[in-house]
């Protein structure tokens, strides 16, 4: 009995994440997605935090039985909250994908290599978290010998502490921190694929692709575009033969080559500018860097709008906006 409902479970949140994340890339403003993804983050974090202790509690009081009924009833009340919410979530039906031969076809997105991988990767995320809420409390009780209510509580602080990363996380987006990142150094691919490497894709990302000293092309450095066509990377700096600090001594020097080395100085770069007109937003300082980058008119999927100039950047603060300490 309890692995029918187990499956009839399973077959019920198969769609949420599906569904969730298509509602809210679709229904919420692009200046607030961050927001919106923190928060849904957020509330389930600590709503899996609150259920050891409140199934332990029930059971603990009143038994088992009643402890899965006041499951079930919070089911049926988060289903009331949607079905009343339902107007808000509405969307008009989104066209099929075509297929290569011209014939749109509803489940054409099975045949996009990226569809997979996000399944596998929610796949082994649920398994190893799966794993853990279910098998904390129990692991915690024969281990280390507490009583029921201490090992759950100790999944619920487990839980609550990534609750807590969120919301510190989401404090820092809405202040406008800027993420500064390596292109990566998987060589090129062949369009429409890219090489970069996570979190590059991200639109309020700026990834940073590699050059030798004279601005060409590093042979290693990642290609984009991004998966939905935008320029990627967005700029990019010296990662070939950059003079690094040598392990063989405190008082020697090397050369090293990556983009592990072009996105630093790019960073230092963007923090001076920042740090010169703190009245930037992060997302201006994406703009201003690849306004001023040496290919702004003609971007690619190689070095995106090109070559950071710094210098540039100054002198266009100082044109556009002007200077923050005139004294």
């Amino acid at each position: 009995m309890l692995l029918a409902v187990g499956a009839l479970a399973g077959l019920g949140n198969c769609v949420f994440h599906p569904a969730d994340f298509t509602v809210l890339n679709r229904k919420v403003s692009h200046a607030r997605l961050g927001h919106a993804f923190s928060v849904h983050g957020l509330s389930g974090n600590i709503g899996w935090a609150i259920a050891p202790v409140f199934l332990t509690g029930i059971a603990a009081a009143a038994g088992w039985r009643a402890a899965a009924l006041g499951a079930a009833a919070l089911g049926a009340l988060a289903w009331l909250v949607v079905w009343l919410g339902r107007d808000a979530t509405q969307m008009e039906a989104a066209d099929a994908k075509v297929s290569p031969g011209g014939t749109a076809t509803t489940f054409g997105f099975l045949g996009a290599g990226a569809v997979w991988m996000c399944f596998l990767f929610f796949l082994l995320v649920t398994t190893a978290f799966g794993a853990l809420q279910n098998y904390a409390t129990p692991l915690m009780q024969n281990v280390y010998g507490l009583p029921v209510a201490a090992a759950a509580a100790t999944l619920s602080f487990f839980l609550l502490g990534g609750a807590a990363g969120i919301a510190v996380g989401g404090v820092l987006v809405s202040r406008g921190i800027l993420v500064v990142n390596s292109a990566g150094n998987e060589f090129e691919a062949a369009p429409p694929e890219n090489s970069l490497v996570a979190p590059c894709d991200g639109d309020s990302v700026l990834a940073i692709g590699a050059t030798d000293r004279n601005g060409i092309r590093s042979f290693f450095s990642s290609t984009g575009p991004s998966w939905d066509g935008r320029v990627k990377p967005n700029v990019a700096a010296m990662g070939s033969s950059v003079v690094v600090a040598s392990a063989g001594g405190t008082n020697r020097y090397s050369t090293s080559s990556g983009t592990s080395f072009s996105c630093p100085l790019t960073a230092g770069a963007a923090a001076l500018l920042w740090e010169y007109q703190p009245a930037l937003t992060n997302m201006e300082i994406i703009q201003l860097l690849q306004s001023t980058a040496n290919q702004a008119n003609n971007p690619d999927r190689f070095l995106g709008y090109g070559v950071i100039d710094a210098l540039a950047a100054y002198q266009n603060i100082l044109t556009n906006i002007g200077d923050p300490n005139p004294n």
